[in-house]
């Protein structure tokens, strides 16, 4: 339930080998390369590893080419590879489905083609003579199209004078279809008199040059060919992929393989003769990987521990937490990583996330409908977010004990906030007392990791290192010895020590963290400034413990308002004197939905603002295999 120990592995050889030395590390499948160049640094006589990738173009060519056969691409695969047979493979298939796939694209063009032609003259399949004699008059000229009713009959009353004759073909509810004819030196007054009564015209294709019934029964018999012709030709494509498709995916598999193993060849530096690359392994597997290289003729392994090279770059974080917590590092790696060396809080998140949901969402039944949810999810999808639903469903089902509430019925002994005053204000205090323990616990996790990072400015000085816990835990002690037992513990000797001087201590914590590591310039330069930027920020840290520990309050207030809501359905299911049973279930589910994302929206706020801000930073970088990082490198 840690960051995982990890060791360094320097790798050299002839550069013969760099093939094979890749080719395991890749299908070792634990080792997180650095790039070469930065390693070597400044050293002369070292150059990298630039020849072109022979795979990519095929693969490109091979990616297109399940585009085009619409199959999603597998996971790469290692195997044998002829590149020069894959080649032609990929050409040849390609030609193929380009050849089946555009004489069905030029059949369906067609057939929509002649769908707009049938729905332009269908209005005219009145008219008896042929469009060509229409289309092909010279000194006359004629619009088709549609007219609304009320400007079809303004049309046919005032026509008489006009230099213009209109025939309808089709007369509808709201349109009536036709044509209008106008001498050519006229047309553009016609078209202007149609266009003010809403004249729509349409465009008649060229094709349609015959008697519109005629035409209209001619592309109807050819659309009906042309999609038996489609099915025909679909049938040939389905056929070709079915006996294609295993060899198309796994050349492509293949491809991606070889490619991604070339491309690591680029994170290695080589002279005239030798290469060299490192990277990271597990500190329990570097024995085996080193065991693994050094098989191979001329290969050197190096192996060192971060902790005993400080020259080695920053090792990368690779988390390792058994199957409860396991899910929990989604969360985690929403906000960041942890730097290597620093605690792991997918531990206390797991833990925390899990009860804090249960306080605030506390019902028996509700909670074994998020724990069903839950379980089916990881069960069909395999999914992390899966196991985080039934992990919080089975904290609800305990809270809901605690409250002894069952889908909103009271039918067990417990808690009943809302019926007794003392009880809320218990719950209320209750809240704090556990934000105020988990504070502490972050504030620890923050002086132990900057210890381990030999930040002892901030360990000890900090306002989450020992000065700022020191305050916060006399501020805590001094107010329950007042408010829970009477007592004042806040005398001068005990505000002096663990009042004003962590105080002191947090507000000089750059001369003082200066002073720790003797160096120079303790003493700040513009001393008026210093001590106004570090006023307000003193300021602002006293009022975030203030506002992180009220928050807390909202573990209280929210499992107060799951009562209150389920009180609200029973209330409109009891209306009619006896209990509707379907509203009570149509509530049920409504406050699973609604309730159950707000509760774990703000217990993931509480995770974040509350306790990650105090201890967490999140700048750590994620430990990813040369198999996983390969296709970054392009």
């Amino acid at each position: 339930m840690a960051i995982e120990k990890l060791n360094f592995v320097n790798i050299m050889g002839p550069i013969g080998k760099l093939d094979s030395a890749v080719k395991l590390c890749f299908d070792f499948n634990g080792f997180h390369p650095e790039t070469a160049s930065e390693l070597v640094g400044g050293h002369k006589g070292f150059m990298p590893v630039a020849d072109p990738n022979p795979y990519s173009s095929p693969l490109s060519r091979a990616t297109e080419m399940l585009s085009r056969a619409e199959l999603t691409p597998l996971a790469p695969k290692d195997g044998a590879l002829d590149l020069s047979g894959a080649s032609d493979f990929i050409d040849r298939t390609t030609q193929s489905l380009d050849k089946l796939s555009g004489q069905i694209s030029k059949n369906r063009d067609l057939i929509d083609s002649d769908d707009k032609i049938l729905t332009q003259i269908a209005p005219m399949l009145g008219i008896k003579t042929p469009l060509s004699k229409i289309f092909g008059l010279e000194y006359i000229k004629f619009r088709f199209g549609k007219l609304p009713r009320d400007s079809y009959e303004k049309v046919m009353i005032g026509r008489e004078g006009q230099q213009f004759i209109y025939m309808p073909s089709s007369i509808e509810e709201e349109y009536v279809w036709g044509i209008y004819f106008a001498p050519r030196g006229a047309i553009e007054r016609v078209d202007a008199t149609f266009a003010s009564l809403h004249f729509e015209r349409i465009w008649i294709s060229s094709r349609a040059d015959g008697i519109p019934s005629e035409v209209y029964d001619i592309l109807g018999k050819e659309e009906r060919t042309l999609s038996l012709e489609i099915e025909k030709l679909q049938k040939e494509r389905d056929a070709f992929l079915a006996e294609h498709r295993d060899k198309m995916l796994e050349t492509t598999a293949v491809l991606q393989y070889h490619s991604d193993l070339f491309e690591c060849r680029k994170l290695a530096m080589r002279t005239a003769n030798n290469f060299f690359f490192g990277g990271w392994v597990a500190k329990d597997r570097a024995e085996e990987f080193q065991k693994l290289l050094e098989s191979l003729d001329g290969i050197t392994c190096i192996t060192e521990a971060p902790e005993d090279n400080s020259a080695l770059p920053t090792p990368p974080t690779r988390l390792k937490n058994r199957w409860f917590f396991r899910p929990f590092e989604t969360f985690v790696k929403m906000y960041g990583l942890p730097r290597y060396g620093e605690i792991d809080p997918t531990p206390l998140v797991a833990l925390t996330y899990c009860i804090l949901f249960g306080l605030m969402f506390g019902d028996v039944g509700q909670g074994a409908v998020i724990a069903a949810i839950g379980f089916i999810m990881y069960r069909v999808k395999r999914a992390d977010f899966g196991k985080i639903l039934a992990s919080i469903g089975l904290f609800s089902v305990a809270g809901g004990f605690l409250y002894g509430s069952v889908f909103g019925y009271e039918v067990l002994p417990g808690l009943r906030p809302l019926e007794d005053s003392n009880l809320f204000n218990m719950m209320m205090f209750a809240s704090i007392g556990f934000g105020v323990v988990l504070i502490i616990v972050t504030m620890t996790i923050n002086i132990i990791n900057s210890i381990r990072r030999k930040n002892f400015t901030e360990g000890l000085f900090g306002n989450n290192g020992i000065a700022g816990v020191l305050f916060y835990l006399a501020i805590v002690v001094g107010v329950l010895g007042l408010f829970g037992f009477g007592q004042s513990v806040f005398t001068v000797p005990y505000i002096l020590v663990f009042v004003v001087l962590p105080l002191l201590a947090m507000f000089l914590k750059e001369p003082l963290g200066k002073l720790v590591k003797r160096q120079k310039d303790v003493v700040p330069k513009k001393k008026g400034e210093f001590i106004l930027e570090n006023f307000f920020e003193l300021f602002d840290v006293l009022l975030s413990y203030i506002t992180n520990t009220i928050s807390f309050v909202r573990i209280a207030a929210f499992a107060l308002n799951h009562a209150g809501m389920m009180m609200f359905v029973f209330i409109l299911a009891r209306m009619g004197g006896s209990e509707n049973l379907a509203i009570v279930i149509i509530g049920n589910i409504i406050v699973i939905g609604l309730e159950g994302f707000i509760v774990g929206i703000q217990t993931l706020r509480l995770e974040f603002y509350e306790l990650f801000s105090r201890f967490f930073s999140g700048e750590g970088r994620e430990f990813r295999p040369i198999n996983k990082l390969s296709s970054k490198l392009k």
